[in-house]
């Protein structure tokens, strides 16, 4: 869906505190266009000799070029509309952008447009939204008939200002018409097949070319490390899928929906379950792999009077000596450690086994000890 364009034409505001109230609904206007939206401003200067682009009409970016703009404007008397509408109009009609509208803010006084400039913004699709501040008749006049005509002219609004009380509405009508030549954030319309850019690790073995899409929510590409890896076959090339890792985490930003709304044939599709089980595991904290198998511990061997208690917050073998133990019978205690087959809930799940043996007075009785062990070795349980 293409980008909107919007001119304003700042004329002298003869009305108290004039200038503060021009750079304010200036400021206003600017503020409600997006990044990608194309924004010019236009006045009459005595220091340029005239009329003259004081912003050329670009993209608002961050906006800083347009408050330094602002900031510098002189809100000179132009003595004609007709000069500073046919700047206006010419780079409006080269501009790359679907919706376009123009803002003249005035007391009116100036001569009129001549009709072939009327004319050039009815061909072009350009309405003129005209605000009034304070005319010099405020009953009613030639500045008043001349702002209506403009308005009326090309399908803009007109808005009287003639009131002190009335300044506060300057910003909202400013704003209101900014508005009219902002990108929608959703677009629907006539299916698609998104085109692909750049496959990220989560597109790896997903058949393309993907089903269609119908609608999605308005987006703009993330500045760093972001990966597209589908857009929408316009001139803008919206992104429709991206991720991108932003320090240890990582996003996934789908930009239409997974119902029968905008991805009826998505829903439909035999990759459907792998596109999403492969994008959804991509964006999950890693782990270990299920396949890993913690090696053999051998059995833990105490001396005779030992007693030996489950310590899995230890994070060791989950084995320590009781300082309280009392005396026990000359037997070796032999313990071995069986660990859980889920690996994320470990040491927790340790269990504990011991096995009573004779105690080793010989060498054929330490010989039948070790026997005995290897029998029990410490295993991961299926």
């Amino acid at each position: 869906m293409p980008r909107g364009a919007l001119a304003l034409i700042m004329h002298s505001c003869e009305m108290p505190q004039g200038n503060y109230w021009g750079q304010k609904v200036a400021e206003a206007a600017v503020a409600n266009l997006s990044r990608q939206d194309l924004v010019g401003i236009i006045e009459y200067s005595w220091q340029a000799g005239g009329e003259a682009w004081v912003l050329p009409l670009s993209e608002v970016g961050t906006g800083a070029a347009a408050r330094r703009a602002i900031a510098n404007l002189t809100f000179g008397d132009a003595p004609s509309f007709d000069s500073m509408m046919r700047m206006a109009i010419k780079d409006l009609e080269a501009a790359n952008a679907g919706q376009k509208h123009c803002i003249i803010i005035s007391d009116g006084d100036p001569t009129p447009p001549a009709q072939d400039v009327i004319a050039r913004f009815q061909r072009a699709g350009v309405s003129v939204s005209t605000v009034m501040v304070f005319p010099h008749n405020l009953a009613g006049g030639f500045e008043w008939k001349t702002m209506q005509d403009i308005a009326d002219a090309t399908g803009g609004m007109f808005y009287a200002i003639t009131q002190t009380n009335q300044l506060s509405r300057l910003p909202e009508i400013f704003i209101k018409e900014a508005q009219t030549v902002r990108r929608a954030l959703i677009w629907e319309g006539d299916p698609f097949v998104p085109a692909t850019s750049g496959l990220a690790d989560a597109m790896r073995r997903i058949p393309t070319p993907v089903p269609p899409i119908r609608g999605y929510v308005v987006t703009a590409d993330r500045e760093g490390l972001s990966q597209v890896s589908l857009r929408a076959p316009t001139d803008d090339a919206d992104p429709i899928l991206a991720s991108w890792q932003y320090g240890l985490g990582r996003s996934i930003a789908f930009t239409s929906d997974a119902s029968t709304r905008w991805a009826a044939s998505w829903v439909a599709w035999g990759s459907f379950r792998q596109f999403w089980e492969q994008h959804v595991r991509w964006a999950m904290r890693p782990g270990g792999s299920a396949d890993i198998r913690r090696p053999r511990r051998r059995p833990v061997c105490r001396r005779p009077g030992a007693r030996f208690r489950h310590t899995p917050q230890s994070g060791r073998n989950g084995m320590r000596d009781s300082p309280r133990s009392p005396s026990l019978t000359p037997r070796i205690w032999c313990s071995w450690i069986q660990l859980s087959s889920k690996p994320s809930r470990l040491p927790a799940m340790y269990s504990r086994h011991t096995r009573a043996v004779p105690s080793p007075t010989s060498a054929t009785a330490s010989s039948q000890c070790s026997s005995r062990l290897r029998h029990h070795p410490a295993r991961v349980r299926a």
